[in-house]
C-alpha cells in the first residue's frame, strides 16, 4: 500500500467515526477533523464534508486528492537587475 492509499483509507475511517457517532464531544469532533485535514492534500476537505451536500465519502476523497496547489515562481529574484 502506498502513502496515498494509506491516507485515503484513514480519511475514510475517520469520516465514519465522525459521522456515525452521535456521542462525540465537540473536542473529539474537532480532533477527528484536524486528523482528516492533516491527511488531505486539499485544505478545503472539511468544506466538502460539511458544505458540499450530497457527496459520498469516496467523492470527497477523490476531490481532495485531485487538488493541485498553485506553485509560485522563485520570488527571491524578483526586482533584481540582471
Amino acid at each position: 500500500m502506498n502513502d496515498v492509499d494509506f491516507k485515503k483509507r484513514n480519511i475514510k475511517k475517520l469520516y465514519y467515526q465522525l459521522m456515525d457517532n452521535e456521542l462525540l464531544t465537540e473536542e473529539q469532533e474537532d480532533k477527528i477533523i484536524d486528523e482528516i485535514k492533516a491527511l488531505s492534500p486539499d485544505p478545503k476537505i472539511s468544506d466538502y464534508i460539511f458544505w458540499e451536500g450530497g457527496l459520498t465519502i469516496d467523492e470527497i476523497i477523490e476531490k481532495a486528492f485531485s487538488y493541485k496547489p498553485i506553485i509560485l515562481g522563485d520570488q527571491s529574484q524578483k526586482g533584481r537587475d540582471d
